[in-house]
């Protein structure tokens, strides 16, 4: 069930042990992250993107931290990300910013 209108951490159990010997900031990172993927996806899209500004914003972090973590985290096999443009509705094209797009796998 999707709370998208509060704070919700879902936070799958299996990940403890994965995460244990991780540093905090990184532990910070991939739960608000699970906080976004209620937030932002849905029934059709099991993604989605934040800027690392948006990220630093969202996790009180800079941004070679968040770097960092996000490296931590795909190599953990917990997320998945990738860069990506954004489409713009009205003209059908790609943004010209950069954004990261990211999935958690468990």
């Amino acid at each position: 069930m999707k709370h998208r209108t509060s704070h919700y951490y879902p936070f799958p159990r299996q990940v403890f042990p994965i995460l244990l010997k991780s540093k905090d900031s990184t532990k910070w990172l991939f739960t608000v992250l699970c906080e976004l993927e209620h937030q932002f996806t849905g029934n059709k899209v099991d993604f989605f993107y934040r800027s690392l500004k948006d990220l630093s914003g969202d996790t009180g972090q800079s941004s070679k931290t968040i770097i960092k973590g996000l490296k931590e985290l795909s190599m953990l096999g917990l997320i998945e990300k990738w860069q990506m443009h954004w489409t713009i509705e009205d003209s059908k094209k790609f943004s010209e910013k950069h954004i990261t797009a990211i999935r958690i796998k468990v």
